[in-house]
């Protein structure tokens, strides 16, 4: 049986703390800051929508939409992995000290779910340095 080197082990430990530091330290900060500054809500419509790739069973797609502010139209876009349609209507959150900052509740990233995946590559990470300190068993 073939055994894993020790610097494989802490190079793919590293990298999981470094995508943990990533989303834990600024992504989950950001989602957050965007959610509570968004605070006034309208309809938003999906004005177009393409593939922009797969991963497993998954489609992500980019989307873009379409809302009025003070009779003011208003676009931006997101990525997503919720299936769309062009003309769709969408309930969105937007930041009325910035209309072009806009939050949607199940298409945008939710804090959550980088938190999750933050906690997912922290346990990852620290297995795996535990994994290269402790001697492995020979035969």
């Amino acid at each position: 049986m073939r055994r894993s080197n020790p610097v494989t082990k802490v190079f793919i430990a590293v990298i999981a703390l470094i995508v943990a530091a990533v989303c834990l330290l600024y992504l989950v900060p950001k989602q957050k800051k965007l959610v509570s500054a968004c605070t006034e809500k309208t309809v938003g419509w999906v004005d177009y929508v393409y593939t922009t790739g797969h991963s497993g069973l998954t489609t992500h797609y980019r989307v873009t939409v379409m809302y009025f502010v003070d009779e003011k139209e208003y676009k931006g876009s997101l990525s997503t992995s919720n299936k769309v349609y062009r003309d769709q209507q969408v309930p969105l959150s937007y930041d009325p000290d910035d209309p072009n900052t806009f939050y949607i509740k199940n298409l945008s990233p939710s804090p959550d779910t980088y938190e999750a995946v933050g906690a997912l590559a922290c346990t990852v990470g620290i297995v795996m340095l535990i994994a290269s300190i402790i001697p492995s068993k020979k035969k």
